[in-house]
């Protein structure tokens, strides 16, 4: 399913940059005061980003490519970073 491989996806890359935090010996302090600065229009256009970004654009691809050919899939999935440059 494709929720569940978006799930593991970003628990593995959270937790890989725990990883590397930790021995590069880097203080994980989660502290929202930064964020709390923020006007409301900044901080639903952050969140915004994040979805879209992070989420919705996996989801998209995912599902997408559900309804392709292997050969198609794998050219749009290796041409799919230079169109977003």
């Amino acid at each position: 399913p494709i929720f569940l491989l978006l799930t593991l996806r970003f628990a593995i890359g959270i937790a890989g940059m725990l990883v590397l935090a930790y021995f590069m010996k880097i203080s994980i302090r989660i502290t929202f005061d930064n964020f709390k600065k923020l006007a409301n229009k900044d901080k639903w256009l952050l969140i915004l980003q994040a979805a879209c970004g992070g989420f919705l654009f996996n989801v998209f691809i995912l599902y997408g490519m559900k309804t392709t050919t292997a050969t198609a899939a794998g050219i749009i999935s290796s041409v799919t970073p230079i169109m977003i440059v």
